[in-house]
């Protein structure tokens, strides 16, 4: 699904507060040339300024609705506060998808997005990188979308050491450190 462009970082300021200590969208009383009609504007208004703004999906990302159009809550932040269209992908740094405060979004290749992913829920060994192989475990690495074999071990906790060496070299600041 193509990602929608969002409206003008002014509209966006007419439409919404945002708390940087929070990471709270809000609506704010929207001008009345926002609506086709007196009726539309006065209802709105009455039943939603100053309210949360959006909904939580499935995924735990947020989302809110403009005109009709939803966009994910993170990116509409970012395009408030930084007054430019997100070009790639914005990263929850901590890996909460409702946590948006400013300090924890960034920008982000998808490469790079997956680099701070948490675990995968079908993940059989509970480390990233590590695979259960007979009576030993393997360790590889993608790199550029081919993977690196980094040894077989006789425990999850040594596979996953050579995985975490090797990752946080390759991965810099978007290394997310096993839990």
């Amino acid at each position: 699904m193509p990602i929608l462009r969002l409206p003008s970082a002014a509209f966006l300021r007419e439409c919404f507060s945002y708390n940087r200590r929070t990471g709270i969208l809000r609506w704010k009383p929207r001008p009345r040339r926002h609506f086709r009609t007196y009726k539309g504007w006065a209802v709105w208004n009455a039943n939603n300024a100053g309210r949360r703004a959006g909904n939580i999906k499935a995924s735990g990302h947020r989302r809110v609705r403009i005109n009709s159009v939803s966009f994910e809550e993170h990116r509409v932040v970012w395009k408030m506060i930084v007054l430019a269209e997100p070009r790639q992908t914005i990263d929850h740094i901590d890996g909460n998808p409702s946590n948006n405060r400013l300090n924890n979004l960034r920008s982000a290749s998808d490469r790079q997005q997956k680099w701070n992913a948490k675990l995968r829920l079908d993940n059989r060994s509970g480390f990233r990188g590590v695979h259960p192989t007979g009576n030993r475990w393997l360790a590889r690495i993608a790199i550029n979308g081919e993977y690196r074999h980094l040894g077989c071990f006789a425990t999850k906790a040594e596979a996953s050491a050579a995985y975490e060496t090797v990752a946080r070299k390759l991965h810099g600041e978007f290394y997310r450190r096993q839990k």
